[in-house]
């Protein structure tokens, strides 16, 4: 499997963040250290929190192709 694109990573460090979400890319070694805490709730899209039936299946993870 291969991705394009940018990884984001959920560093502790305010600047890294703030960097990738301008949209430039930055190394794991420049996000540590990493966030232990994060909840799927915060990276989940509302609309797929909404449904918990077969509906589920019509929404992909936000970015990720294959």
């Amino acid at each position: 499997m291969q991705f394009s694109g940018n990884i984001l990573f959920f560093s502790t460090r305010l600047d890294a963040v703030q960097t990738q979400l301008a949209g430039k890319a930055i190394t794991l070694a420049q996000a540590l250290p990493l966030r232990d805490d994060v909840s799927t709730d915060e990276t989940t899209p509302l609309q797929v929190m909404m449904h918990y039936d077969e509906k589920l299946g019509d929404f992909v993870y936000t970015g990720l192709t294959i």
